[in-house]
């Protein structure tokens, strides 16, 4: 609760260990300055930005070097992407960075929806309803579907594990998941009617504030606030063991309880990315928890500062005593041509006090704060500003900066990487167990082609899933292109007569990001996108034409080529040999058709 208050901007508070709530500062006088500067909020946006260049695109290894295990684990591959685009997955990890951001945890819940999938028949629900006179049955028909998976992010406020010191999931003999629904939402998950209850949950609400020199102020705190027509789902997870071979799964509403059985999985179907690892402990760690007392330094610093200038724009006045109507003076002040009148024999007149310079030590307190709350958050100045730290004017040492930058963070990117694999295997398993019969999905085919999977769980024999590109906060894309570009200008990707290939040169227009803007180019790209498709048709059993007149023969058989070296043609020979056939026909076209195009252009009486 705290991080969240920092985080919304309500830092004046602590916590009140004795009574488990948050409790405001009070201000040891009334007219210092409370301000609040807040560093945090910029700094965790700045963080999840990096963490948002992070992908996630996933391939499932084959179990063995046999064709039939790698066309099953392309098949896997496939049903992965599916499950990504399905269930929004881009939208969902940045709610899991939020909340892991600020709890130090979050974490998916996965499960087998039988709402979802293709319909596939309907069935008679008999019900129960009080009409206010009795208990009336009624009957209604509802669809069957197929059922597919489907995955939520949860807040730690909603976990609760056995053992707080059992590090990971896999650790746990159980769990318990407590989440508020609303009424409306119980009936649609478990099709019975329950009355709405108040009940306690976490939010943000506005609440008033003491800022600047007494001023009122409104910011946002994380408190408990009652939500109407709710009922509590608890959801009770115990893994399999000698006692309970098939594991314990309970779902309990309110006090009814809705269904008591085996767990429907292999294992507790949850997965903890964590914002912090730390070593023991369930719950990972926030780094907002480390900035805090950082922030209320630099607020103290800043805070005393505007305290300084306040004193000293007011102009104190060092009075005699009795020589004037302090009263007045103090009501009244000292505007431009009032008239004073003091008594002589009392002292002297008023005179305006002369303050102190502000020591040089607070400022450079304040910078060293800021600097220590980037450093903390593995972010800096380029980060958060984009300004390079002073006296920093070196390409190399500018780019060093930044990988050093990146390699911090990509401690944390690694955590939510490696949640993330074993939540795909996770998936897989749910599929092998809990799909029937054979399946059809829209996945997008490769060379941005679309294509129609039929599997069935025999297909799934594979859970070994990595990523397809290494954690771009170790290697960015801008490393990548700058090592390209440097192989490219030394003459690295040259042939052996000295030229670079077409298809060298289409990557270093794309990679210097120019390349639209070339006719020659942009044709090149067009016509090998035509050859990559044209691959993909062939899988799909549409053979498709050679175009004599408008193909470029040499970009179609560099790109046909390419293909019949994958393993993906060696697939298609197994599977539809006739398809394999037609394409090695087209190629061959292709290279007659080039045959003939050279003979033209070769001067009479040369030779090939």
């Amino acid at each position: 609760m705290l991080n969240a208050n920092f985080l919304a901007g309500h830092q004046n508070c602590e916590i009140n260990v004795s009574a488990g709530e948050i409790k405001d500062f009070v201000p040891e006088h009334d007219y210092m300055a409370r301000g609040i500067y807040n560093r945090i909020a910029p700094l965790i946006q700045t963080r999840i930005a990096n963490l948002r260049t992070v992908q996630y695109d996933m391939v499932v290894k084959p179990r063995t070097d046999e064709i039939d295990d790698y066309q099953k684990a392309d098949v896997s591959t496939k049903l992965l992407q599916y499950t990504q685009t399905h269930g929004d997955f881009s939208r969902k990890m940045d709610t899991a960075y939020q909340w892991a951001g600020l709890t130090g945890t979050a974490f998916f819940y996965s499960w087998w929806d039988t709402r979802d999938g293709d319909i596939v028949g309907k069935r008679e629900v008999t019900e129960e309803a009080d009409d206010g006179d009795g208990v009336v049955v009624k009957t209604r028909l509802e669809d069957v579907r197929t059922g597919d998976l489907a995955y939520a992010v949860l807040s730690s406020y909603e976990i609760f594990p056995e053992d707080l010191y059992q590090q990971e999931v896999s650790d746990q003999y159980s769990v318990i998941i407590e989440q508020v629904m609303s009424v409306r939402e119980v009936y649609d998950l478990y099709g019975i009617d329950e009355d709405g209850q108040e009940i306690e949950q976490y939010t943000l609400m506005p609440r008033p504030a003491a800022g600047l020199n007494g001023q009122d102020l409104t910011v946002f705190s994380l408190s408990k606030e009652k939500r109407k027509d709710a009922a509590r789902v608890l959801t009770y997870f115990e893994r399999r063991s000698r006692k309970h071979p098939d594991g314990v799964m309970a779902i309990v509403v309110n006090d009814r309880l809705v269904w008591y059985g085996d767990m429907p999985y292999r294992e507790i179907p949850l997965k903890a990315v964590k914002d912090q690892v730390v070593a023991g402990q369930f719950f990972g760690k926030s780094i907002i928890q480390e900035l805090i007392p950082l922030q209320r330094a630099y607020n103290s610093c800043l805070n005393k500062v505007y305290d300084y200038i306040a004193t000293t724009v007011s102009n104190p006045v060092a009075v005699p005593a009795g020589s004037v109507d302090v009263d007045d003076l103090t009501e009244n002040g000292l505007p431009p041509g009032r008239v004073v009148e003091y008594n002589p024999t009392m002292g002297g007149p008023p005179q305006f006090m002369s303050n102190p310079e502000l020591p040089g030590t607070v400022m450079k307190e304040i910078e060293r704060l800021e600097n220590a709350m980037e450093y903390t958050a593995a972010v800096s100045q380029m980060m958060v500003v984009g300004a390079t730290p002073t006296g920093v004017t070196s390409g190399t040492a500018i780019e060093r900066l930044r990988q050093i930058d990146n390699t911090r963070l990509s401690l944390t990117a690694e955590t939510f990487r490696t949640a993330v694999c074993s939540m795909a295997r996770l998936w897989l398993w749910i599929y092998k167990d809990r799909a029937a019969n054979w399946r059809a999905l829209q996945a997008s085919g490769a060379d941005n082609g679309g294509s129609v999977i039929v599997w069935s769980t025999e297909d799934i024999t594979s859970f070994d899933v990595d990523f397809t590109t290494e954690n771009e906060l170790k290697n960015s894309p801008e490393r990548q292109k700058e090592n390209f570009l440097q192989a490219f200008q030394m003459g690295l990707f040259a042939g052996s007569d000295g030229t670079i290939p077409r298809e060298i040169r289409a990557k270093a227009w794309e990679l210097m990001r120019i390349g639209q803007t070339d006719d020659l180019m942009g044709l090149d790209d067009l016509q090998r996108k035509n050859a990559q498709r044209e691959n993909t048709l062939f899988e799909a059993g549409s053979i498709p034409q050679v175009d004599g007149e408008l193909d470029d023969h040499e970009l179609h058989l560099d790109a046909h080529m390419r293909y019949a070296l994958s393993m993906r043609f060696r697939i298609l020979e197994k599977k539809a040999p006739e398809y394999a056939s037609a394409f090695r026909e087209h190629m061959n076209t292709h290279k007659s058709i080039l045959r003939e195009q050279m003979a033209a252009s070769m001067p009479q009486g040369g030779t090939m």
